[in-house]
């Protein structure tokens, strides 16, 4: 799985963030969550 952070370039801040918000919850959809460190 990839995640295309280049493409964030051109988003608002607060894009990103929602953005980043649902790939955190797509991971842990698929219980990889416990992968991710923040």
């Amino acid at each position: 799985m990839e995640f295309n952070f280049s493409r964030m370039k051109n988003l608002t801040f607060k894009q990103r963030v929602i953005d980043f918000s649902n790939f955190l919850q797509s991971l842990n959809d698929m219980g990889a969550v416990s992968y991710v460190q923040i």
